[in-house]
């Protein structure tokens, strides 16, 4: 509204007055929005009101969204006109199999299942699962036990959902042809992106190609311009050819899965072609498709495609100008340096971060995905649908050039990531980048907005560092963060253990660096690690380690190069080398400073059979004599080392081994005197962790106990001490 609101202002002088009034309200209320927010504090979980996991059994009707992962069976289905997210555990090859074969989309079967938790975000900075589910209209998520295939049955379906069923069936159909690419030709010509793996999601995302590769706006329009010039060249009447697009178009967005992005450019063509002899500008015709899009459903406009799709048709629109009678290739330019500059601000408030590689892979991609491979799929999936056969000469030609945009995209991404990282930013800092963005296209301002613009980038770069230790929510395992001054190090990374040996591989699943870790890190506006300490190779200490290589700039891996263990870092070692981190031996380093702090390592030279022991202890200082001990996972025999090599109180000890009963010591805490103990363990961990003796002793000494399956991530800051909430509940 404030950016409509100005252009209008701008190119209509009477309403100034309103516009300085409009600016003048809009500042002030996002300027008390940011002052009134504190810091997010821990969520706080209470064990004793937790979720309780009733047994139930009922007929469920599932929908077309069913996936089977590795092991892992999930979907949705619904129950008295409730949405429920569902996982299932297959672990057996030969269920998997069955299973695939007879996917029961649009069906009703009896389930038994569990209700299962969906916890905050305990991070607070990356994804959010709740929001995840409210933004989808899932009413919660469920853990299936069991169910029974043959005791499935079919459902009288309306159109809408036959749709849906074809449109299952059609990918199952895909599925089993012989395509080297096929999860990419899904993706591309019924717009389901669930099957391509986290790493090529990755690569297309940092490549500012992903709009490319799931059935967005642009896929929409070129099969409306298409398909109308095909028909009037074919000396079909106006009116006919009008009338086949408008029939078509409302198939083609239940045939994708009815994306946001997709939606409004569907709705946007359609009302152009219903209203066109009216003389309704373009700009009305995208504000009435936006309307009807809230009205059908006003959680939409949370969706960053939906966000994405409106903010570049509307700078299009504002500014079709700059692209009239140009040649192909500038047009191509133009218009790719505008939707990457408007939609910056966007990506940046959602993201905290963005690559500039899009600038140039989309100058690249997007004529060879409008002109060749887009329209080869579609017109292998129409060959599909009308035969119900593929002939393999078609399979060999999408492949090849597939390959050739694959060779493409494996050049790209030796390329440096040049990214800029904003970290978090007040609301007012998003909208007036948008305003100053917009503007830097006025003919007549644009010199004075880019001034702007560019001042902005170099206030947000001045932004001061903080001195604070995090203690990160990674579930039963361990990362805390300490940063001093945006120089950062990392102590271990947490990893989820996989305690089936045999379990079958999933090809697409998020890790704790993903959702947890990187954007946290990008939150806070740390845009490398300068030291990451791995304190000994427990996969629950360390399993995150090469996620962080590959997906952010590490400097320095510090390890125990001449422990018994050490083969368990030869994945990690290797792929260090390969992105050129530099490997430092614990052994050889007393101490790391970062700024005011110090940090000693103690326990370096021990090598002990059992690898809890030979865990790597810290000991930090800041130079206002504030200290902490972590304890990795050493248990009571190595303790009374560390006893004899420090003398002193500290302020805080991270306890050892998640709060077993084999670590921490009377002896350690009565030498300590610790004032605060902070544990990390993952909610109901098959371990028992933190057991009960360790908590008796902590009690018995008045140290108060921070855990992290209460808290979330816990926080310290060297000038403000813990985090707002904390204080409150301190001691509790």
């Amino acid at each position: 509204m404030f950016i409509i609101s100005g252009v209008i202002a701008l190119r209509k002088q009477l309403l100034h007055h309103f516009f300085y009034s409009f600016v003048l309200m809009i500042l002030s209320f996002f300027h008390l929005n940011d002052y009134f927010q504190i810091e997010k504090g821990p969520f706080l979980y209470d064990q004793q009101t937790k979720l309780t996991q009733t047994m139930k059994s009922q007929w469920v009707r599932f929908n077309d969204d069913l996936l089977i992962n590795g092991d892992q069976f999930k979907g949705t289905f619904q129950i008295q006109n409730k949405t429920y997210q569902f996982y299932y555990y297959i672990h057996d090859e030969q269920a998997i199999d069955a299973l695939k074969k007879q996917l029961p989309f649009m069906k009703s079967c009896q389930v038994g299942f569990k209700d299962s938790e969906v916890l905050p975000n305990t991070n607070h900075d990356g994804f959010d699962y709740r929001k995840y589910l409210l933004q989808n209209h899932i009413d919660g998520i469920v853990k299936v036990t069991n169910f029974d295939l043959t005791q499935c049955k079919s459902i009288p379906l309306n159109l809408h959902d036959s749709i849906l069923k074809y449109r299952s069936n059609m990918i199952e159909k895909i599925n089993v042809l012989p395509f080297k690419y096929k999860d990419y030709f899904i993706a591309l010509t019924v717009g389901d992106t669930k099957y391509l793996s986290s790493e090529a999601l990755y690569q297309l995302k940092l490549l500012g190609i992903y709009h490319l590769y799931a059935v967005s706006g642009s896929h929409v329009s070129i099969i409306s311009v298409v398909l109308y010039y095909c028909l009037k060249r074919c000396y079909v009447p106006i009116w006919v050819s009008k009338s086949i697009v408008l029939a078509i178009l409302p198939c083609f967005i239940l045939l994708t899965g009815a994306a946001p992005s997709v939606l409004r450019a569907a709705l946007f063509i359609m009302i152009v072609l219903s209203l066109y002899q009216y003389r309704i500008s373009l700009l009305s015709c995208l504000s009435i498709s936006f309307i009807l899009n809230w009205l059908m459903d006003a959680k939409v406009v949370l969706d960053i495609g939906f966000q994405l799709s409106y903010l570049i048709s509307y700078a299009f629109i504002v500014l079709m100008h700059m692209l009239n009678n140009k040649p192909f290739f500038i047009s191509l330019l133009i218009s790719t340096c505008i939707s990457q500059v408007v939609t910056m601000p966007l990506i940046l408030y959602h993201f905290n971060s963005i690559y500039f590689i899009g600038m140039l892979t989309n100058l690249i991609f997007v004529p060879l995905f409008s002109v060749l491979i887009f329209p080869l799929a579609i017109c292998i999936l129409l060959y599909l649908m009308i035969f119900n056969h593929m002939p393999q000469l078609f399979i060999h030609l999408f492949d090849l050039c597939f390959e050739i945009n694959m060779t493409l995209t494996h050049w790209f991404m030796a390329f440096p990531n040049l990214e800029w990282i904003v970290g978090f930013q007040p609301k007012i800092v998003y909208v007036l980048m948008t305003f100053f963005i917009l503007m830097m296209f006025h003919k007549k301002y644009h010199r004075y907005f880019i001034v702007l613009f560019i001042m902005m980038v170099v206030l947000i770069e001045m932004r001061s560092g903080n001195e604070r230790i995090h203690f990160l929510d990674v579930n039963q395992g361990d990362s805390t963060l300490i940063e001093s001054h945006h120089q950062v190090m990392l102590i271990d990374t947490g990893g989820k253990i996989a305690f089936n040996q045999h379990k079958i591989q999933r090809h697409k699943e998020n890790t704790l660096a993903d959702q947890s870790i990187i954007p946290f890190l990008k939150y806070h506006q740390l845009r490398n690690i300068d030291y990451l300490l791995i304190t000994h190779p427990d996969f629950d200490h360390f399993g995150e380690a090469e996620r962080l290589i590959q997906h952010y700039y590490v400097k320095h891996l510090i390890l125990k190069r001449n422990s018994q263990h050490v083969h368990k870092y030869d994945s990690l070692l290797r792929l260090a080398e390969k992105y050129h981190v530099k490997i430092i031996d614990a052994e050889t380093i007393k101490s790391i400073h970062l700024n005011n702090i110090s940090i000693e390592l103690l326990n370096t030279l021990v090598n002990h059979e059992d690898e809890n022991e030979e865990s790597i202890i810290l000991n930090l200082k800041h130079q206002n004599n504030q200290s902490f001990l972590f304890m990795g996972d050493l248990g009571q025999e190595g303790e009374q080392k560390v006893i004899e090599s420090l003398n002193k109180s500290i302020l805080g000890i991270k306890i050892g081994h998640h709060g077993s009963k084999t670590s921490t010591s009377d002896a350690l805490l009565d030498h300590f005197l610790p004032k605060v103990a902070i544990i990390s363990a993952g909610r109901n961990n098959r371990f028992g962790h933190p057991h009960n003796e360790t908590l008796v002793k902590l009690n018995q000494r008045n140290i108060n106990i921070l855990d992290t399956r209460i808290y979330g991530r816990i926080t310290y800051d060297f000038k403000k001490g813990w985090s707002n909430r904390l204080q409150e509940y301190e001691g509790k």
